[in-house]
């Protein structure tokens, strides 16, 4: 914020989609069927059309979920949470991890997921 003349807000929310897994890799297979229907839904409403020059929509779900969504192992989400944290100042974080058509047992372990794994370990200076 300072590079850009401004103060840095006493609470700055985000909102992400969030999905963890034992693996990244085992966490990319199980959100992809959910977050690509999504993401396929907003293609044709054409919403693509208003992202920003230096971002796309790519049809690889690894790529698209790139800085876009939290998606990983324990370590592998923590990591990428911290980085919301320390480069943008970020305080509070709002999660998705459901989407329309997951069945509720399934969002419901990855829910467990995240309270066990990234809640209990979140660092203790964390805001």
């Amino acid at each position: 914020m300072a590079a850009f003349g401004k103060n840095q807000p006493a609470e700055l929310p985000i909102r992400r989609e969030l999905w963890v897994s034992e693996t990244r890799e085992a966490a990319l297979r199980e959100a992809a069927p959910w977050l690509k229907s999504k993401y396929d839904v907003y293609t044709t409403w054409n919403q693509h059309s208003a992202l920003a020059a230096d971002d796309r929509w790519d049809p690889d779900f690894e790529e698209l979920s790139r800085d876009r969504f939290i998606i990983g192992s324990k370590d592998d989400c923590l990591e990428q949470i911290d980085q919301y944290r320390r480069h943008l100042g970020v305080t509070n974080m709002i999660i998705c991890v459901q989407w329309a058509g997951m069945p509720h047992a399934t969002a419901m372990r990855n829910l467990e997921r995240v309270g066990e794994q990234l809640i209990r370990s979140a660092p203790v200076d964390a805001p």
